[in-house]
């Protein structure tokens, strides 16, 4: 006799992980734009042994590297979570940041953190 456990999740904590591994999958694709406009990672998610997967289209040159360790680096803590946060801007820099997520084609939110996630 074969005994299998299965964990089963409910459906409001699949979502909700969902929800959040799709939001960092468009600061991770941002960041990857901003490097290399080809650049992109799909069906980001977290295997049950803990490793991180994901499907990209194009080969990563190797001289962009480092910047992209840097963003994938952001994986790396098990609680992932987001927070709102309020930053004040020249009105300068919010019309460039907006203008360079249109160009990308992210969401402008998604820009910034990669930005910061890049350079903190």
């Amino acid at each position: 006799m074969k005994i299998i456990k299965k964990i089963v999740q409910k459906p409001k904590d699949l979502e909700s992980a969902r929800k959040t591994w799709l939001s960092w999958q468009r600061v991770i694709n941002a960041g990857l734009r901003s490097i290399d406009p080809r650049y992109e990672i799909q069906n980001l998610i977290r295997r049950p042994d803990g490793a991180i997967q994901f499907e990209a289209s194009v080969r990563f040159n190797p001289k962009h590297a480092k910047k992209i360790q840097k963003l994938l680096a952001l994986l790396e803590d098990a609680d992932l979570e987001f927070t709102q946060a309020k930053f004040y801007l020249p009105k300068e820099l919010q019309k460039r940041l907006k203008q360079r997520a249109l160009e990308l084609g992210v969401p402008t939110s998604s820009l910034m953190s990669a930005i910061l996630a890049e350079n903190t």
